[in-house]
């Protein structure tokens, strides 16, 4: 067993054996292997590399026994690069290529004709066979969505491929149709960059000739061996079965297991006569770590009252202690009978784990640029294969450090949306915006949008927290987008919406219009006494179309409480009684509101009058009315509550005004404020 803390020496040691090797077989044109290198991250996988390569040759190097000093980490580049390069040279050195099917058509033929340390390059194509490997060897397939191997039509119940001899490595397949997926009962395995799907023990005949047993599970993967290696590849949809379960990764008794980089989502359990758990990774008196994976949805989907399962991301049970970190583990068993999160059993996050919804692109597992998961994995972990800009960080799940990684680019966001009152300065909040886990460096806002005769000005276009005056009521939309200084993001928009509000403290209304009525200001109200009509007037001089108006109003005096409120009107017109001629008109008094509505004159209800114990009927008593307009409906509130929502279309812009009946032509009425806010 090799003990990595002292790197100076081992450097020299290697160093030696690397050229040594070099003089007994060199030879230019020996490539170095073409898989499983540039996703190597640690010294561990190197040797696990190594040691399949080899069939066995380095099996004394143990990979678990890791310490690396900080004292001599500049040492760790060089020693990964010349096992690399010995993996190449071994490679060259006496080993079998053979390709299926060019050379023999089905990959149980080839194993059989390999030698121990050779490699099998499986072409594109659907594979309809079991295959178990009994000696050390590396086989590859043309990648996950290419190459295929497929047993769901001709067993329910075994493994897609069982792995019984130490020092085996799978990558590049889609295994579909068994199980589990994978069964590994072999030390030191290396299972990469497979899409392992589908693998669900159904409701179906098995070898025997009977079936098999309702409230089974579905398995990706079933590990009882040590050393071995779980990386980046997409374990999903293992258990959805008519009835039963549905588990990810099943580790027993499996020592220094390594699941790094994989997606684990949706291996769930469904509904049926007895229903059934759902699971991530589920280990049993095993040890090792979990790094970097998405291990998302695993639910238990059974609905029935007798579906007490549940759903978990990561479950340990029995001795299992795991190193748990850089993971998104994330609402695993929301659904079901009894919904409820459990992302973890037995174990606890670890401190940089992260529990958000991954983002996933429509149908598949690749990450959306805005993805939390992108540039959160371990820092120490290589990121180089993901396209630039990349973010100088690994992705998590499957994808991470491989070309098919969503690249880190920059994401603006402008903040969330804000009610302000007129004449206030706006603050604006870009510090959300990222490019990965750093910061733009630079911000570009712009006022995209804002109301007619404003002379809004942004204080400075670039900084993060630009400022406004909201000079004007109404809709202002900004823009923001955002540059790691060379790739600019995608716009992010806000929406502040100025709010026109009037309490009348300057004992001034401006753009309140009087249509009859004597009309004042005094003590911080808008004031009004009858004159000619019984109904006394005045309007907003601006045009409305939806909105959300709220009046604090009460009449002081007079022959009751009646007040009145004219919206999508036109007050260029009034009747003989001061009634205008077109719009909607809200009436109280005497404990009962109605609404109307007049078009050239012509009055019709559309609620008429309702008692409501929400108002305030006497005389000198406050009452707040709240109308909101929406493209269909009206919404009447009294004093904070709700009275109607009513439908009606026919009238879709025009003004607002306040009004005061007296049937004799002696009353008075205050109001207290007025605020619009436009929709």
């Amino acid at each position: 067993m090799i003990c990595f803390k002292n790197q100076k020496k081992i450097f020299l040691i290697l160093s030696i054996l690397f050229f040594w090797t070099l003089s007994v077989n060199s030879n230019d044109n020996c490539p170095t292997i073409d898989v499983n290198q540039d996703s190597l991250t640690n010294l561990s996988d190197v040797i696990v590399l190594l040691q399949t390569l080899s069939g066995g040759t380095f099996e004394h190097i143990d990979p678990k026994v890791i310490d690396i000093d900080d004292s001599s980490k500049t040492y760790l580049p060089e020693i990964i690069y010349i096992l690399k390069r010995l993996s190449g040279l071994i490679s060259c050195s006496e080993r079998d290529r053979i390709k299926v099917p060019t050379q023999y058509s089905t990959i149980s033929e080839a194993i059989d004709k390999i030698q121990p340390g050779g490699i099998i390059e499986v072409a594109e194509g659907s594979y309809n066979e079991k295959i178990t490997i009994n000696k050390a060897i590396f086989i590859k397939g043309s990648g996950m969505d290419k190459t295929e191997i497929n047993i769901s039509e001709l067993d329910y119940n075994t493994p897609v491929i069982s792995i019984i001899h130490d020092n085996v490595t799978i990558s590049g397949f889609k295994i579909t149709g068994g199980y589990p997926g994978i069964e590994i009962k072999g030390n030191n395995v290396l299972i990469e960059k497979n899409s392992i799907v589908k693998n669900n023990r159904g409701f179906g005949p098995n070898e025997s000739g009977g079936y098999i047993e309702e409230g089974s599970n579905g398995i990706g993967i079933i590990i009882e061996a040590d050393n071995c290696t779980i990386k980046n590849n997409l374990i999903v949809k293992n258990g959805i079965t008519w009835d039963g379960g549905g588990l990810g990764v099943k580790a027993f008794s499996a020592s220094e297991l390594r699941i790094i980089n994989n997606t684990i989502c949706e291996n769930s359990g469904a509904n049926g006569a007895s229903c059934g758990s759902g699971y991530g990774i589920r280990a049993k008196d095993s040890t090792g770590n979990i790094f970097n994976n998405i291990i998302a949805n695993n639910d238990a989907l059974g609905t029935g009252p007798g579906c007490k399962v549940k759903g978990y991301g990561i479950y340990l049970e029995g001795s299992s202690t795991f190193e748990i970190d850089y993971n998104n583990v994330w609402d695993n068993d929301d659904t079901g009978f009894t919904p409820e999160i459990n992302n973890y059993f037995n174990s606890v996050p670890g401190n940089n784990d992260i529990s958000q919804n991954p983002l996933f692109v429509d149908n598949t597992y690749f990450l959306q640029p805005s993805s939390p998961c992108i540039d959160s994995g371990d820092p120490s972990y290589f990121y180089s294969n993901e396209p630039t800009p990349n973010g100088l960080a690994i992705n998590i799940g499957a994808f991470g450090n491989t070309l098919h990684a969503t690249s880190t680019l920059p994401i603006a966001d402008a903040g969330l949306n804000q009610d302000v009152i007129m004449g206030d300065l706006v603050l604006l909040d870009g510090s959300k915006s990222r490019v990965g886990k750093e910061k733009p460096q630079s911000y570009k806002w712009e006022l995209i949008l804002k109301p007619d005769n404003s002379n809004a000005i942004l204080s400075n276009s670039t900084l993060k927290n630009p400022t406004f005056v909201a000079d004007k009521d109404g809709i202002y939309k900004l823009s923001l987008i955002v540059s790691d200084g060379i790739i600019a993001s995608s716009p992010s928009t806000v929406t502040i919406t100025a709010i026109y509000y009037e309490d009348f403290s300057t004992n001034s209304a401006i753009n309140w219009v009087p249509v009859n009525g004597n009309w004042s200001t005094a003590n911080n109200n808008y004031l009004v006494s009858s004159s000619t009509t019984e109904m006394s007037t005045s309007y907003f001089d601006k045009v409305f179309s939806f909105f959300e108006l709220e009046v604090k109003v009460t009449k002081i005096s007079g022959e009751n409480d009646n007040i009145s409120i004219f919206f999508n009107g036109d007050p260029s017109t009034v009747g003989s009684s001061g009634n205008w001629d077109n719009g909607y008109k809200f009436t109280y008094g005497s404990g009962d509101w109605q609404l109307s509505k007049v078009k050239n004159g012509d009055w019709s209800s559309i609620k008429g009058w309702t008692s409501s114990y929400s108002l305030n009927n006497k005389l000198g008593e406050w009452n707040i009315v709240k109308i909101v307009r929406t493209p269909n409906y009206i919404d009447i509130y009294i004093n904070g509550s709700l009275q109607r929502s009513l439908y009606d279309t026919t009238l879709i812009s025009g003004k607002i005004g306040v009004c005061m009946y007296d049937k004799y032509k002696n009353g008075q009425a205050k109001f207290d404020y007025v605020s619009i806010k436009q929709l």
